[in-house]
């Protein structure tokens, strides 16, 4: 399969990254390697033999790599030698190595303790014979080193080998079937998708052999037959294929069919796999054209909820406008979960156009009035405020609550004045959110107004809601003297209950004005006030300073 790669023993592998390390080359020493001591190497002992020879390497001209080359054949061919010397030599050997390295090489493949390190030499030595070599081998070969040598001819791309390697998939050995396959598909080109056609492969092997002709529909792309490619992923993207494959064959289809991949895209969105559906979706999310998007739009209908999911979010994140009226249709849907991924969608998509639709889906159940109300406060568009303002003067409480509320939130100015007036509306709620949305968008210059109407406020949360908007819009006002003014200015002539209202705001917005106010109060007639006026002097602190 594609995870089946030529191992090589790690121990190998780290001794050859040690001697071919900077810090061996350093430490090398100088003259020529002793070849008995090659001969003797063991893990753990003394490498400074193969040091030398690494640094030789480094430094050789022509002439003396062909030295070198021959001084390690000379190791490679040695009776002598130890396994670790052979590997070691053998893992040295291409970087000097001519052709003349190839057949000693291929003579080391049937031995179990170095076939690991020859293969892997003779995997990038650019021979023409190497191929030859290593299929005159095979049958003297078993187990791993026999699947390694399979797989080293897969590495090798050689399609001289694939008749060898169709043959051995008759092999009783499951392990030996998938490495010939897997080479097969590593090979690639047109001659191995004929050889992979021309199998007859048990259902056990079909995974393998689905992944090897996914190999060779990459190798195809890669070298610009395109066509080819596409009809291979278009049949690996069939519904008899393992989801992997029919995954992994949708993003070679995009990728070599453009558009016309949409169909098998639509399908796969449409299947009851999840890993399908979400690989349809994500490759139909990296094609453009308003082509795409009609044809998205027409699978919603036909689509079951789980589908249409998918494809509205598809649908999203094209950003298409295109796909505003199926959008907009879908929020009559049956389904709470297709209704919801709709309206999220309008918060990308939506215009004026969609204000009467969200502040329908508004009506809905909690959830839903929640989504359509936040997708509201993000619509874009010149005419969106106006089509939401109309909903300030309505009938229905809800939607004029909802109305100001979103209003409040997009800071739309207009929409003061039906806010101040909603403080006075007959329903409580009404009136809650009004006070909310004066806090958000009135100024200095309202205050006077708004004070009047904090003491009309009739309920404990109305009263703490129009404080709060009071003290806001205070706030407001640039000069520091004048943000209390009108609250001393509406003081005169109120009763005990709310001169006390006014003074806890006051203390609240500090200064000098503020305090010399609250110590006034201490001298007032009614002993409320000026029980309010220790506990605000009591609470100020070193306010007195500001």
């Amino acid at each position: 399969m594609r995870t089946m790669s030529n191992c090589i023993g790690g121990a190998v592998v780290l001794t050859a990254l040690w001697i071919l390390s900077p810090v061996c080359l350093v430490l090398a020493q100088e003259g020529q390697p002793s070849i008995d001591a090659m001969l003797k190497y063991e893990y753990g002992q003394d490498r400074s033999a193969f040091n030398v020879v690494a640094e030789q390497i480094r430094k050789a001209d022509a002439k003396g790599r062909e030295a070198i080359e021959s001084t390690l054949l000379q190791v490679l061919g040695s009776r002598k030698a130890t396994a670790a010397a052979k590997q070691t030599a053998a893992l040295l050997l291409p970087r000097v190595a001519s052709c003349k390295s190839a057949l000693p090489l291929a003579q080391l493949v049937p031995d179990r303790e170095v076939s690991h390190a020859a293969l892997a030499a003779l995997q990038v030595l650019p021979c023409p014979e190497v191929p030859r070599l290593i299929r005159d081998r095979l049958p003297t070969l078993t187990g791993e080193e026999r699947r390694d040598a399979i797989n080293t001819l897969g590495h090798l791309r050689d399609r001289t080998s694939l008749p060898f390697l169709a043959a051995l998939v008759k092999d009783q050995d499951p392990g030996d079937v998938e490495s010939a396959i897997a080479a097969i598909g590593r090979i690639g080109g047109e001659e191995a998708v004929r050889a992979l056609k021309s199998l007859s492969v048990p259902a056990r092997f079909q995974p393998v052999w689905a992944d090897a002709c996914l190999l060779t529909a990459d190798s195809l792309l890669a070298s610009g037959n395109k066509a080819s490619a596409a009809q291979i992923y278009r049949d690996l993207a069939a519904p008899t294929q393992p989801p992997g494959v029919q995954a992994a064959a949708l993003g070679g289809l995009v990728r070599s069919d453009g558009t016309g991949a949409v169909p098998a895209l639509i399908a796969a969105i449409q299947s009851e796999n999840p890993v399908i559906r979400n690989a349809g979706a994500r490759f139909a999310n990296q094609l453009e054209g308003a082509g795409v998007t009609s044809a998205l739009v027409g699978a919603i209908p036909t689509s079951k909820p789980v589908s249409q999911l998918l494809l509205v979010s598809s649908l999203e994140l094209r950003g298409d406008p295109s796909a505003l009226s199926a959008l907009t249709g879908l929020l009559r849907s049956s389904g709470l979960a297709a209704r919801l991924a709709a309206i999220r969608a309008l918060r990308t998509l939506g215009n004026e156009s969609t204000v009467d639709p969200l502040f329908k889906s508004i009506k809905g159940d909690q959830e839903e009035s929640r989504t359509a109300s936040e997708s509201a406060r993000l619509l874009r568009g010149p005419g969106v405020d106006p089509a939401i303002a109309k909903y300030l003067k309505g009938g229905d409480p809800q939607l004029r609550i909802a109305a100001i509320r979103i209003l409040a939130s997009r800071q739309y100015k207009p929409a003061l004045p039906e806010a101040i007036a909603g403080t006075q509306d007959s329903d409580p709620s009404v009136r809650l959110e009004s006070w909310r949305a004066v806090d958000d968008l009135a100024g200095p210059d309202q205050l006077p107004q708004l004070i009047g109407l904090m003491l009309k406020a009739g309920t404990p949360r109305e009263q703490s809601a129009a404080e709060q908007a009071v003290q806001t819009v205070a706030q407001r006002n640039p000069d520091p003297e004048k943000k209390v003014q009108p609250l001393l200015v509406a003081m005169a002539g109120q009763p005990a209950e709310a001169r006390n209202q006014l003074l806890r705001i006051t203390a609240r917005l500090g200064g000098p004005n503020a305090m010399q106010a609250v110590r006034a109060a201490l001298r007032d007639d009614d002993p409320e006030v000026r029980d309010n006026a220790v506990r605000l002097l009591a609470e100020w602190g070193d306010r007195s300073t500001m």
